[in-house]
């Protein structure tokens, strides 16, 4: 017959084999993108563990501006409102870059395994475990409300 074909169990197994053999490839595929996205989720996980530290950093750096600016506009009361927002500008600049590499590090330690002694000695470099507590305090309160 025409367009017709007959087929075996043996023919049949060599479909199944070369159907086990492409879902093997593919399994091993996704395993290895598992393996990137575990290892991804694990370096976020570090993170989170060093985000308050960043964000005391942070606070403290806009406190030191905000008293700045302040000290300033006190001194200099004759800046025009442009002035002042270059003068604003320009201090966020050095601040901006004068904490990169602390916060590059800080993240870099996350993923560490023996980093608790570095981070604390980074919280007390720049002077900001008080900050982190109250951090903490409020974040516990909140949860406890």
């Amino acid at each position: 017959m025409e367009n017709v074909s007959l087929y075996n169990i043996d023919d049949l197994h060599g479909i199944i084999n070369s159907n086990l053999l492409e879902r093997k490839k593919a399994a091993q595929t996704i395993m290895s993108m598992i393996k990137g996205e575990v290892s991804e989720f694990k370096h976020w996980v570090n993170l989170l563990e060093v985000v308050p530290v960043i964000s005391a950093l942070n606070t403290k750096a806009s406190s030191i501006k905000k008293d700045t600016m302040s000290s300033l506009k006190r001194k200099l009361s004759d800046l025009s409102h442009h002035e002042v927002k270059v003068i604003n500008k320009h201090i966020d600049s050095i601040v901006n870059q004068l904490l990169k590499d602390p916060i590059k590090h800080i993240k870099g330690l996350a993923s560490s395994l023996d980093s608790e002694k570095e981070i604390d000695l980074f919280m007390k470099i720049f002077n900001i475990e008080g900050t982190i507590k109250e951090h903490q305090n409020r974040r516990t309160e909140g949860l406890q409300s």
